[in-house]
């Protein structure tokens, strides 16, 4: 599958334009660091949680009405696996893909994605979930100042 991503990536692109291809994959993530891993968890937890609950709601992820639109297959297989697993769960299995954590573990896990994708693209979401602006300011600033410089180092 990532290798038939970057083949219609390539093939996408707008060649002659001089903007090059790109082979690397957008990694999106809520991102909650904290010097204490307990601190950051929690937050996570949290907010992530809210986060999701907040999107399910919104495009009524719960229902049943994505079943007859059509292009809009995907969403009805993703609805019936929340409805299967129940808000709760479904909450909890999102918030386990979060990166969460101190410096060390938050660069863990991004190891950890380019050795399963290869070279990619991080978007961080530091603010999610009605999180208070302190705490995001406070996990961004860490991130930036402890976990930007070296993940850097990873990608070629």
């Amino acid at each position: 599958m990532l290798r038939s991503y970057r083949i219609f990536s390539r093939s996408v692109s707008h060649a002659g334009s001089g903007a090059a291809a790109s082979s690397r994959y957008p990694a999106c993530a809520n991102v909650t660091s904290a010097a204490r891993t307990a601190v950051a968890k929690e937050r996570a937890h949290k907010y992530v949680e809210r986060f999701f609950a907040s999107n399910v709601k919104h495009y009524e992820f719960m229902g049943t009405h994505f079943k007859d639109i059509q292009g809009y297959q995907r969403y009805d297989d993703l609805a019936r696996a929340f409805r299967e697993a129940g808000l709760e769960k479904a909450a909890d299995n999102y918030a386990a893909c979060a990166m969460t954590g101190n410096p060390s573990q938050i660069l863990e896990q991004l190891a950890d994605i380019k050795d399963t994708i290869g070279a990619f693209n991080l978007v961080v979401l530091p603010s999610f979930g009605g999180m208070p602006y302190d705490q995001a300011e406070q996990s961004l600033r860490l991130f930036a100042k402890e976990v930007l410089p070296v993940a850097r180092e990873l990608q070629p």
